[in-house]
């Protein structure tokens, strides 16, 4: 199993199959897995270094380069501590746990993460990025204290307070309504006005938060979230965070106005701004917003799909050098683009001496990263052209730029296959699929076969999918993320196998939920407690017992889903902003919501293209068909058939069902209308 491990004397991670882990093989350090360790708590008689990462992480690398693999370090490291090396992406919940730990002791928190933990697991300190120095020094200092049971008496009394946070489900919350009240007070407050975005620097994509707002706005039909959503998309679209090359979006911006990006590039990224473009898109049919949309499926498509489905990331280095493949010399610009230089370098803001600085010393590289700095229709006017002449100036540019770069070295793929983010894929390019952007539909539809074929036993995920076997116990998203992508392909091609996988994956997660009504991140486990870059389990997990509970007449999921919201309402309330997609869950759940049924008959296809391209959430479209998934489920679809021969839609409410009609657009004029809630469209 080592492989590609080369080195005279590798550590326990050569065996790993995750190629974070794999990567940190050769380390002096005497590494070993958290498996490894888990079987062991207790009986150690060391403390614990734990050390989580990821291979994108750009600072993972650098505190490997400089300290991991620094001899005198490591045998510090390996004199006192049990080192233990964990993929954050393979163990989102000890990640969960430890992060936890870190944010409340220090606050921001990041990764790479270092935690010390004593022989039960349990944390007394924990720290991001230190340099050698302050390494041994930390090393030395636990070993001294060691010798007193200082750390033993602080690892146990965090434990069992971290504990009880983490398990302790909260109070049931405030109705929906209060808290989408809160989340537009803090949005209002915390909304860029200049630049989109919320905050100020450093500035993340934030999904799970645009969904949250543009659920406000289908209720109520407010402008004002509406516009936040665009803007900010829009934003992103035209800076350096958006890879004009080869498509796709970086990890968040180090500063305000979304240019220079921290190069790694996440599938979940990818996967939960494409949901929220296609929803943008299926709004108002933007050509900038289309471009950025067409750009995310052209780059999972080339760089990011598998045997198994879509890897979990790019690095943000290549050759060594954070963000050498994306930045470019003024001489390696003008030999690329010939003619088309004197205006891409208007456009893109290029200098002589580059307008790439590095992040640490804020020197400039010598390097140009393409950003425009200001939404495209302003930069058309700007340069004297239409929008429609420039996205095309753009287009060539970026085809010849993709040509040039084949001869750079190629950022490393993290090749792991997750299932939860995969489902966040599917659940992304369905709703571009929806939009109608070319691609879509046709990839997310291949990669829900190798999915299938390499992830899924039945219907029962393994975690992971690397080195040619998938592997790890599924965890709570595993089951919800994919359960709402194959739901989301159902909504968009009508076959039965998505929805029957859909179905299974929702009452696979049911073993998850505790006694207090809570979904845990795995049986017994902790509560998933934030969402910034992409929902939560919890949160999807409402919200896929919602919608196929009602759709397939599952009393046992929309009972658990149920029990499940008060608890996450309770979350929620803590922080909207920090739960948002929990909002969208519970308002779907609250209601009124509705499942559209297309009954199977002449132009059913046509009329399910018109059906999915409507993009309120509290929407779940089906196809019934004689014999299908859904006819042999839900009892009460087998007395809705194809009027006359023609593909008949029924609309249907809380299990009561309007009139069939033919027409489309009367059917999403119902829902429209009854989907109003204080002053909604």
């Amino acid at each position: 199993m080592a492989g590609d491990v080369e080195c005279d004397n590798p550590n326990m991670l050569a065996s790993a199959r995750s190629p974070y882990l794999r990567m940190h093989a050769c380390d002096p350090v005497r590494w070993v897995t958290w498996e490894w360790v888990e079987e062991r708590l207790g009986s150690i008689g060391k403390p614990l270094f734990v050390s989580i990462g990821y291979s994108s992480c750009h600072w993972c690398h650098v505190m490997q380069r400089e300290s991991f693999r620094n001899p005198v370090v490591a045998e510090w490291l390996n004199r006192v501590f049990v080192p233990v090396k964990v993929d954050r992406e393979e163990r989102p919940d000890v990640d969960e746990y430890y992060m936890a730990y870190c944010q409340a002791v220090r606050g921001a928190c990041g990764w790479p993460l270092n935690v010390l933990a004593d022989e039960h697991g349990r944390p007394f300190a924990a720290f991001t990025y230190l340099p050698p120095g302050e390494l041994v020094r930390v090393a030395m200092a636990v070993e001294d204290a060691w010798r007193r049971g200082e750390p033993q008496r602080v690892a146990e009394y965090a434990g069992k307070v971290l504990g009880e946070a983490l398990t302790r489900a909260p109070h049931t919350g405030p109705p929906v309504d209060d808290l989408f009240d809160s989340l537009l007070d803090w949005a209002r407050k915390a909304y860029d006005a200049e630049y989109g975005g919320f905050g100020a620097a450093p500035k993340f994509p934030m999904a799970p938060l645009l969904e949250a707002l543009l659920a406000v706005h289908y209720r109520r039909g407010l402008r004002e979230p509406l516009s936040m959503v665009l803007e900010t998309l829009h934003w992103m679209a035209s800076g350096g965070i958006h890879d004009w090359v080869g498509g796709g979006f970086h990890r968040y911006s180090v500063d305000r106005y979304w240019r220079l990006p921290h190069f790694e590039k996440m599938l979940y990224d990818q996967a939960c701004i494409a949901r929220v473009l296609g929803a943008a898109l299926r709004i108002a049919r933007d050509p900038v917003l289309l471009r950025a949309a067409q750009g995310i499926v052209r780059f999972l498509e080339r760089e990011m799909l598998g045997e198994a489905g879509f890897y979990s990331a790019l690095d943000a280095e290549s050759g060594g050098v954070e963000g050498l493949y994306y930045t470019w010399t003024v001489e390696e610009l003008r030999d690329a683009l010939g003619g088309l230089y004197p205006l891409a370098e208007k456009l893109f803001n290029v200098e002589p001496q580059g307008n790439y600085l590095d992040e640490a010393t804020r020197e400039r590289t010598g390097r140009n990263l393409l950003y425009v700095g200001e939404p495209l229709p302003r930069a058309a006017e700007r340069l004297g052209l239409s929008l429609d002449e420039l996205l095309s100036l753009i287009d060539e540019v970026s085809e010849r730029l993709l040509e040039a770069r084949k001869a750079k070295p190629r950022p490393a793929a993290d090749y792991k296959v997750l299932a939860s983010w995969n489902g966040l894929a599917l659940w992304g390019l369905a709703s571009l699929a929806a939009a109608g952007v070319d691609g879509a539909l046709d990839l997310a539809v291949e990669a829900a076969r190798r999915l299938e074929a390499k992830l899924l036993d039945g219907c029962e995920p393994r975690r992971a999918y690397a080195r040619g076997e998938a592997y790890g116990e599924p965890l709570l998203p595993d089951y919800t993320h994919l359960a709402l992508g194959m739901l989301g392909l159902h909504s968009v091609t009508g076959r039965d196998r998505f929805l029957e996988l859909a179905h299974c994956l929702a009452r696979g997660a049911l073993r998850f939920q505790a006694s207090d009504g809570s979904l845990r991140l795995k049986p017994g486990g902790i509560v998933e407690r934030s969402e910034g870059a992409y929902p939560t389990g919890y949160s999807m997990g409402v919200e896929a017992m919602a919608r196929l509970g009602r759709l397939l007449d599952d009393n046992s999921l929309l009972e658990a889903a149920r029990r499940a919201a008060g608890p996450l309402a309770g979350l929620a309330a803590e922080a909207p902003a920090g739960m948002p997609y929990a909002l969208v869950a519970l308002d779907l759940l609250e209601g009124p919501s509705f499942d559209v049924v297309l009954a199977e008959g002449e132009g059913w296809m046509r009329a399910l293209e018109g059906l999915a391209a409507e993009p309120r959430h509290y929407v779940t479209l089906a196809v019934n068909r004689e014999d299908g998934y859904l006819w042999r489920t839900a009892g009460y679809a087998r007395s809705m058939p194809a009027l006359a021969g023609r593909a008949t839609i029924y609309v249907c409410e809380e299990g009561v069902c309007s009139l069939p009609t033919h027409s489309v657009e009367k059917a999403l004029a119902y829902v429209r209308r009854r989907g109003a809630r204080r002053g909604a469209l």
